[in-house]
């Protein structure tokens, strides 16, 4: 038997064409569905990680502010505050040094 007699009793070749393409075309939707959801994912990470950022830059800017204030205390003679400088090597970094 071949293919062209098959075709001829089955009725035609739009059947398993049209199946073929339904397959694809869901396959293609699902693709397309993944894709949507990890991008939507992607979007929530970045977004969740900022908050827990700011705030860390926040109490960087704090501590570097209770820092220079200590520096002062010590520089204006407070044995508490000097002992401390000296313990911990505390030096005045001007401002916009980066850090060691």
């Amino acid at each position: 038997m071949k293919l062209s007699d098959l075709v001829r009793k089955s009725g035609g070749i739009f059947l398993p064409i049209a199946l073929l393409n339904a397959g694809l075309i869901s396959d293609l939707y699902w693709q397309l569905r993944q894709i949507s959801d990890q991008r939507s994912n992607l979007h929530l990470m970045v977004t969740v990680e900022d908050a827990p950022k700011a705030q860390a830059e926040q109490v960087e800017t704090k501590a570097k502010a209770l820092l220079g204030d200590l520096v002062q205390l010590a520089k204006s003679g407070d044995p508490n505050a000097v002992a401390i400088v000296k313990k911990y090597n505390i030096s005045e970094q001007p401002a916009g040094a980066p850090n060691p």
